[in-house]
């Protein structure tokens, strides 16, 4: 937005030079002063945060971003920190889960006292979340079963030609997103 201080001034003064050169002079101090002022109101809600008001909340929650975190994945580990509640339910779990993962990129099944989940490769990056998230909150007497999830031969012969797969390795194919 921009503010021009000599428009804050009585109309009968701004023609003079002086009053002129006065508010030229103070301009840049001013603009860094609503600058500032804005940073520090974005910082303190967590849905505009870039920096600072993110680092707080990290510091406050006990988690340790990584340096290829993007600012959005920050936001969003944050805000799953902040919506574990006990006791939870599946379908509060797989709530958490649709903010960490993204909505079918993780399977999850509940058997008597086992809970299985498995995390799709288009996730695998946040597959140490979910294993924090989960050995976090569940309860001591559900033994967790939770696997990441790899392309299968058919999924790579389906996606791709003869030649595309002879490019990469086995390893590459599997945990390549298709």
């Amino acid at each position: 937005m921009e503010r021009k201080l000599i428009a804050y001034l009585p109309y009968v003064v701004r023609k003079y030079d002086i009053f002129q050169a006065i508010t030229i002079g103070e301009q840049p101090e001013f603009d860094m002063a609503w600058h500032n002022t804005d940073t520090i109101r974005n910082e303190q809600y967590l849905f505009t945060a870039e920096d600072i008001g993110l680092r707080r909340w990290e510091r406050i929650l006990g988690i340790q971003p990584k340096d290829t975190d993007t600012i959005a994945y920050r936001r969003d580990r944050i805000l799953s920190r902040l919506n574990e509640k006990l006791p939870y339910t599946l379908k509060q779990l797989r709530k958490m889960l649709d903010a960490l993962c993204g909505k079918a990129h993780y399977s999850i099944y509940l058997s008597e006292y086992t809970l299985f989940v498995s995390v799709s490769v288009i996730a695998k990056n946040r597959f140490a979340d979910v294993v924090s998230l989960l050995e976090r909150i569940t309860p001591q007497n559900i033994f967790l079963d939770i696997q990441q999830q790899y392309n299968s031969w058919g999924a790579v012969r389906n996606a791709a030609t003869w030649r595309q797969a002879q490019s990469g390795t086995w390893q590459e194919l599997k945990e390549e997103v298709l």
